[in-house]
């Protein structure tokens, strides 16, 4: 998949999405279905995951999950 760039107009200012499409027509689809989406929360980090390392990920995944629900 490439990154698709989209782009349109709030309030007065431009505002850019990229979504992960094929080809422009199934990122024209993507964008079509992102009104009914749904919230999943901020995100705080971008962690690469280098083929091997998926235990980092999951790792600091858990530390996060666990540290979130004590508060």
């Amino acid at each position: 998949m490439k990154r698709q760039d989209f782009s349109y107009w709030m309030d007065g200012e431009e505002w850019n999405i990229t979504i992960p499409a094929k080809d422009e027509a199934d990122g024209r689809r993507r964008l079509s279905t992102a009104a009914i989406g749904s919230y999943n929360g901020v995100l705080i980090a971008r962690v690469p995951a280098f083929h091997g390392c998926d235990w980092i990920v999951a790792l600091l995944c858990r530390v996060r999950n666990f540290l979130a629900r004590r508060t």
